[in-house]
């Protein structure tokens, strides 16, 4: 049971450690979606 459990919280971190690296990459890619969506909005109002 001891063994079943520690198994089953180095899987719980790998899997936590790799969900906390790939959120960064998505997260930086909606950001920069964002970014020039709203550049582009407001360049399009001005002209």
């Amino acid at each position: 049971m001891s063994f079943m459990r520690g198994d089953l919280l180095t899987r719980t971190r790998k899997l936590v450690k790799g969900l906390a690296k790939a959120k960064p990459i998505w997260l930086k890619a909606m950001e920069e979606f964002v970014i020039h969506f709203l550049h582009f909005v407001f360049c399009f109002s001005i002209s």
